[in-house]
């Protein structure tokens, strides 16, 4: 299977994404296993094929060792590195064209810890990395330097290309045209203080150390633009095909 990484900010929409992209595949005839790795997740917007809840449970997890939530997600995500000798059977039993994983949205699983890298790397080499934001959080030019820069660290942490998709532009159809003048600015020397001086410094020197990377504005919600994720999907893994013979 050619694996597609959803993962970003809690709350950007991965589970609809996923909902969205899995279906808009299938529209052009690949068959894709949406597979849940998240163990804190409920109600999904999508039926999975894979759920990670069958192995371990964050809330099961919460109630034995009386941690909090965010503490029970981080014990979850090493307890499925410790049985990925159970774990990658299961998953490595489907065929299917495509599987989309649907992350949890702590980043400091796949930015700090190497739970996230190793778990991610046992599953897949070749994988395409969704990085997922959203126009209120990227409207803001400092949070939007912080994201590509977040972007760019993950796909060097996971070796893969990573996409930074901005989500919900249907709530904000000015958000695109705003948050492009940002990747203007940030090529500029202009500056309104020192933080964004520091900030687009940063951003300059991360641009020059990681490969080329791309910006994609999309709504899950009325599947806009998706027709752009599933050309880099296409582009990565099936040199260009749009639609299966």
């Amino acid at each position: 299977m050619n694996y597609i990484v959803i993962t970003g900010l809690a709350g950007s929409g991965k589970s609809l994404l996923t909902q969205s992209l899995s279906e808009s595949l299938e529209e052009d005839g690949w068959s894709v296993l949406k597979a849940n790795f998240d163990p804190s997740a409920e109600n999904l917007p999508y039926t999975p094929d894979f759920d990670i809840k069958e192995f371990v449970d964050s809330r099961t997890v919460l109630d034995r060792y009386g941690l909090g939530s965010n503490g029970s997600l981080l014990l979850s995500m090493d307890l499925l590195l410790a049985n990925l000798n159970v774990i990658l059977p299961a998953l490595e039993s489907f065929d299917y064209d495509y599987a989309i994983l649907d992350m949890p949205g702590q980043l400091e699983i796949f930015a700090f810890r190497t739970t996230g890298p190793i778990l991610l790397n046992s599953i897949a080499h070749d994988k395409l990395i969704f990085f997922l934001s959203d126009v209120a959080v990227a409207s803001d030019i400092n949070n939007f330097l912080l994201l590509e820069m977040m972007s760019r660290i993950l796909a060097l942490k996971m070796n893969a290309t990573s996409i930074h998709v901005i989500n919900k532009v249907d709530l904000d159809p000015n958000a695109e045209k705003r948050i492009k003048e940002f990747e203007r600015m940030a090529g500029s020397q202009s500056h309104v203080d020192v933080l964004q001086l520091n900030l687009l410094k940063a951003y300059r020197l991360m641009k020059k150390a990681t490969p080329a990377s791309e910006i994609v504005f999309v709504s899950a919600k009325t599947k806009e633009n998706i027709w752009k994720l599933k050309a880099y999907v296409s582009r990565v893994f099936k040199g260009g095909e749009d639609k299966k013979p």
